[in-house]
Order: structure tokens, then sequence, then C-alpha cells
């Protein structure tokens, strides 16, 4: 039987078999010559890279609906789409193509040629692309009307997700101005943003005023098979690098109860504040559950008159700020200490406006968290059908 190529799922209506398309037969493959001497802050037209950012200049050298391949670098085969009059560095390609497949052979690209470049960078092959790699790939076509039924469902997605996108940029944008303007300054003790009928000056204390303890653990003995696998949670400093969020949500390690009982890894309830040490400085998390944790972090229990929340933006507001570096060993990318985060003067005010001010950022936060989930979900469905697309069999 001759082979065919057909999708698994495709639309209503079509039934012939796609084919195989070298790149050179279907587009006019050209490569950039300018240097990064051609760049101009504020210039009139794109300069494309091999990287992902897009820098400006005062020429241009190609026009028209366009693919921009990066050629080299550590962002090699990186895809832009574009139109208009635009510019290209030296070792980036530019694909041409008519215009009613122009955005169906980025999509295809998108979904594979990525691939080919993993596949050639774990091969040993050299760190560019020559223009054969481009020339000679290929990619599964249909006709004209498949086509145009395929990019209207990706520019669909395509546009949902950049709308997405530029919402939660600008909520982000809101969150952390809120996170610089609703805690008191370096040089204040007067927030610049603040509820209504608070005019109180914050007060100046350290940390371990305001939290019942600071506590640390240890690692039990790594080569003692009675005491890993057990059922009780070890929090190592990777699940706290690695967490992504206000709560811990995955924890690799068990130990056992003995484990415990007979080191120095200490076991903790739900409702601490988990402060990175080595490593991953200043990084925090909150726990929801009951568990152990190594020398690699400090769980703080703050006092009842002192709101967990309103402590874990205060923390996290010092981290994205890469405040912590100047606390670590020698100022510099080292590890922190149980001391030096007790010893931390802080600014803080009464427990009414803590909760005030932990409520607002906790909106902020969900809604922020909501659109990103959100937006991997979009994303998924982007590269679901990039697969549905990608699946065709042999019959």
């Amino acid at each position: 039987m001759k082979n065919k190529l057909i999708p698994d799922i495709r639309f209503k209506g079509f039934t012939n078999a796609w084919e195989l398309k070298r790149l050179g037969e279907i587009t006019l493959i050209k490569t950039g010559a300018k240097d990064a001497n051609h760049m101009i802050e504020n210039g009139k037209y794109n300069f494309f890279t091999s990287g992902i950012n897009v820098f400006k200049c005062n020429t241009w050298s190609f026009s028209g609906k366009s693919i921009i391949i990066a050629g080299n670098g550590a962002n090699m085969g990186y895809l832009h789409k574009t139109d208009g009059y635009f510019e290209a560095y030296q070792r980036t390609y530019v694909l041409k193509t008519h215009n009613n497949v122009w955005n169906f052979i980025y999509y295809a690209l998108a979904s594979t040629f990525q691939k080919f470049i993993n596949q050639k960078i774990k091969n040993g092959g050299i760190p560019f692309l020559v223009y054969n790699d481009i020339s000679d790939f290929k990619i599964k076509i249909t006709n004209n009307s498949e086509i145009k039924v395929i990019e209207k469902i990706f520019l669909t997605l395509e546009t949902s997700l950049s709308l997405l996108q530029r919402k939660l940029k600008m909520l982000e944008n809101i969150k952390n101005t809120l996170l610089e303007k609703m805690f008191a300054s370096s040089k204040s003790l007067y927030p610049s943003i603040r509820f209504k009928g608070f005019t109180n000056a914050w007060e100046l204390i350290n940390i371990s005023n305001v939290v019942e303890y600071g506590l640390t653990g240890g690692t039990p003995y790594i080569q003692n098979p009675e005491y890993y696998n057990g059922n009780i949670p070890f929090l190592n400093i990777s699940d706290i690098t690695e967490n992504d969020g206000k709560y811990l949500t995955k924890i690799k390690k068990t130990i056992s109860l003995k484990a415990v009982k007979n080191t120095s890894a200490k076991l903790i309830e739900q409702q601490h504040l988990i402060v990175g040490m080595y490593a991953s400085i200043g990084k925090i998390a909150i726990n929801k559950h009951n568990l152990a944790i190594s020398q690699a972090v400090i769980a703080l229990k703050f006092k009842k008159t002192y709101d967990l929340d309103f402590y874990y933006f205060l923390f996290y507001k010092k981290y994205i700020n890469n405040e912590w570096n100047k606390e670590s060993l020698n100022g510099v990318q080292s590890n922190l200490t149980k001391k030096t985060i007790l010893d931390l003067p802080h600014k803080t005010t009464n427990i009414k406006e803590q909760n005030k001010i932990s409520t607002l950022l906790n909106y902020f936060y969900k809604i922020v968290s909501l659109l990103q989930r959100k937006l991997i979900f979009l994303k998924n469905n982007w590269n679901d059908s990039f697969h549905m697309k990608e699946r065709i069999k042999k019959l």
C-alpha cells in the first residue's frame, strides 16, 4: 500500500494526504549581514540578532512577511515572525514565504525545529547553523484550504496568549508597585501608600522581636537506611529552590521518626515562614503541612500579634530586590546564618495594618497565580495543537 501522510485529527471535509517539503523548496532563504555596531537605540526599524530580544536600527534590508531563525549562540534556532521593514544580524537567517503559508510554516517550525536543534547539540554538532541545515529541513504541508483553517486556530490561540500575557504583566507591575510602596522604605518610617485611618510611624525592630523562635535542623546520615524513606517529608534547599509560589508544593525526600529522634533534623508544624540560608539565599515559602527541616533553611514561627502573610511579603520583597547579598557572609553570594536572620532590623506596624496590607497583596497574588495557570493552560493547548498537527501517521 502506498505510504500517505495523514494527520490523526483533522477538520471535517479534508481527506487529502499531506506532503513532505524541504524549506528550500517552499521558502526563499537569505542571511543577514549586519554586526552589533549597527544597533541604534530608539531606531526606526527592528533589528533581529541571534537572540530573543529585538533591537533597533535606522536601515532595512528586508521587508514583508518573514520568519527569522537565530543561527548561533545560546538561542540558536529561536524563531521570530515579523512583517514590515527590518534588518538582520550576520548568521541570522531570513525565510521569505508566500503570504498564504507564512503563519503555517512558522507554526510548523515552532513545533519541530527546536527538537532538531537540541538533537544537533546532543550529537556534538557545531554550535551554529549552516544554510543546508535550514534548506534541507523538512516540514509536513497540506493544501491552501486546510492551511487557512489550521492557521485560524493557531492565530486565535496566539491572540489569547498575547492578551493574557499583557494582562498578567500589568497586574504583576501593580503588585510589585504595592510591594515597594506599602512597606516603609529604608529612609522613612512612613510608607508611601497607606490605607485610610493609618497615620502612625512604623517601628524599627529585629526579627527576633516578632517570632516565637527561629529553628534550623540538620541532615540525617545518608548511609543509614533506617533514616530515609519514612513517612515524614524532609525539606532540603533544593525543594525551596525549585518551589514556585507562596506555599511549598513538593518535597522529594522523606525520613523516619527514628531519624528525627536521633539526629539534628527538626520536625516543625504547619504555618512557618521558611527561609533558604544556603544556595538560594533568602528564597521563602510557607509550609501547609508538618515536615522536617535540614540545616540549609530556617523556620520562623511568628508571634500571634504579627501577621505571617505580612512577613511573607516583606521577605519576598527583600528577596526579589536581591537585598540578601549584603546580609550574607562577606557581602557576596554566600550563606546566611540563623543569627543574621534573627538580628535583621526591619520596619513593622500594628497587626491591623499588617492584616490590611497582607489581604490586599494576597488578593493580587491569587489573581496573578490564576492568570499564570491560565497562561500555562493556553500554552499547553498551543503545544497540543502543534502536536496534533505534527502527529501524522503513515498508512
